[in-house]
């Protein structure tokens, strides 16, 4: 909340501006899996911001099957984010809400105006 007070734009504005740097960098990601159990599944964002983990972990926290998902880092200015879930079938509700984010990537991107 506070992003928005400070650059005084509308919220789905500053979200316009936030899936644009996402989309930009979403090429060139690479995810380590640090745990990938039936019931848990930890990935990590090499070389990323939190961007990307954020949107899926959004997409996780709306579905009722999924009992935690959350986003970390060892500390703000080391480390890579780590997507933590817990869940019954938590690797397909991943797979799931990626599909889900890219979807949005790509419709996202449709809509934004070609360079020249």
């Amino acid at each position: 909340m506070l992003c928005f007070q400070v650059f005084g734009l509308p919220t789905a504005e500053v979200k316009n501006v936030l899936m644009h740097i996402i989309v930009s960098n979403a090429d060139s990601m690479e995810l380590k899996i640090i745990e990938d159990e039936p019931k848990s599944v930890v990935l990590e964002f090499v070389e990323a911001d939190r961007g990307i983990a954020e949107l899926i972990k959004d997409k996780l926290i709306s579905n009722k099957d999924v009992s935690f998902a959350g986003v970390m880092k060892e500390h703000p200015e080391i480390g890579m984010p780590r997507l933590v879930v817990k869940a019954d079938k938590a690797r397909a509700l991943v797979l799931k809400a990626v599909e889900e984010v890219q979807e949005e990537i790509k419709e996202f991107s449709s809509q934004m105006p070609k360079s020249k």
